[in-house]
């Protein structure tokens, strides 16, 4: 099928999705539905996002590549960032779905103040006091747990590339048919895992989010950053973020700082220490919860995949995405090795993988080049959209996250 991405036809194992179920305007129609007033929230089948003044709610959340002096909007995040949030839309706005950008800017009819009540959000946030290097994830991360409990709903991160149906992981809380009520992306395996926080979703009033939202609060009371958050006897046991089994480096700048690394992922942390507690006053087993009522992917296999296998060379992952699907125009002997490689891996991803996760904060601190975002990020302030170029294997995954299940 073609698309402004190319001509190509889904690999065994994928379906191509009834084009009458898609939203296929122009770019500017889209962007004018997700920054513009808002519609009511009629159903709990919200897709967020949010960022600092744009990351999303299917609800976005905040612009996690924002500049961190000021609240930004959709205008000044990366195009990739734009795209994939573009193709959410397209591929679910006319599935029930409501895909929403929320913000932080004042005045914005999408300003998360709109839908969250102040009793829900800390001081350094209504204050607008937030410092640090890490700004935008925290105004996101704020902003997370009190959409889910008020609307219900999916939240995702903007560097998301989606790739799965949707619609399979939210019937599985959804449905009484089935045991779970929530669902995210694990670090590490089933019984030892710690839980992240860029992609989960769950109904409205969800027992778990209700219990980490009220700790994530109070960890927040007095603080204006995140910093040493993790030593807090709340949540100290939970330990420090672990690094998965399995997970490689190319090369590193500086040895990871788990400390650091840990604080900039507080909220999974709170998720975890949730999940590990028990109170018999309360009525709550979080181990039983884990075990019963929660859906968990693992975050490597099923959505760090390209980052995952280059070992988070970035500049190696954008030059294989950057290869034509076209076998045949390649003419260069290791350009054609590289692209038996690449087409293996990208099948791969859009035959399994759930998503495709851009990781943009505290790991490019640490990697030595900078993970593939980082790369199409510079990519596209340089007005050379790779991440897009139509006929190559990064616009076959663009063209499969929008045309085929």
């Amino acid at each position: 099928m073609r698309s402004t991405y190319g001509d190509f036809e889904p690999p065994t194992g994928c379906i191509t999705v009834d084009v009458s179920k898609l939203d296929l305007r122009p770019d500017e129609d889209i962007v004018k539905e997700l920054t513009g007033k808002p519609h009511p929230v009629t159903s709990e089948k919200n897709l967020c996002m949010s960022g600092s003044a744009s990351n999303g709610t299917l609800h976005l959340s905040l612009d996690q590549s924002a500049d961190t002096s000021r609240d930004t909007g959709f205008g000044d995040m990366p195009a990739y960032n734009q795209r994939n949030l573009i193709n959410w839309y397209r591929r679910y706005g006319k599935s029930g779905w409501q895909v929403r950008l929320v913000d932080a800017i004042p005045g914005s009819p999408n300003n998360a103040r709109n839908f969250v009540t102040d009793e829900n959000l800390p001081a350094a946030y209504l204050e607008n006091t937030l410092d640090g290097d890490w700004k935008p994830q925290w105004q996101s991360d704020l902003v997370r747990f009190p959409l889910l409990l008020r609307y219900g709903g999916i939240y995702v991160d903007p560097s998301t590339i989606l790739l799965h149906s949707l619609g399979q992981v939210w019937d599985l809380v959804a449905s009484p048919q089935t045991p779970y009520e929530f669902f995210c992306m694990r670090n590490g395996g089933d019984d030892s895992a710690q839980l992240t926080n860029f992609f989960f979703g769950c109904r409205a009033n969800n027992a778990l989010v209700q219990l980490a939202h009220k700790l994530y609060l109070h960890l927040w009371e007095g603080a204006t950053n995140s910093a040493g958050m993790h030593k807090h006897p709340l949540i100290a046991f939970a330990g420090l973020i672990k690094v998965s089994t399995g997970m490689r480096f190319h090369g590193v700048k500086m040895p990871l700082d788990m400390d650091e690394v840990t604080d900039y992922l507080t909220q999974g942390i709170v998720i975890t220490a949730i999940l590990h507690t028990k109170d018999e006053e309360a009525g709550w087993d979080g181990p039983e919860y884990f075990r019963e009522k929660c859906f968990t992917l693992d975050m490597l296999s099923d959505a760090m995949i390209v980052d995952q296998y280059t070992g988070f060379d970035g500049e190696r992952g954008a030059r294989m995405l950057a290869l034509p699907v076209d076998a045949s125009v390649i003419t260069n002997e290791e350009e054609m090795e590289l692209h038996k490689e690449t087409a293996t891996l990208v099948t791969d991803i859009v035959t399994r993988g759930f998503c495709l996760k851009l990781p943009t904060g505290a790991i490019n601190k640490y990697v030595a080049g900078g993970a593939l975002a980082h790369y199409w990020k510079l990519s596209n302030a340089a007005g050379d959209h790779v991440d897009a170029k139509p006929g190559t294997w990064a616009a076959y995954l663009r063209h499969a996250s929008v045309y085929w299940d």
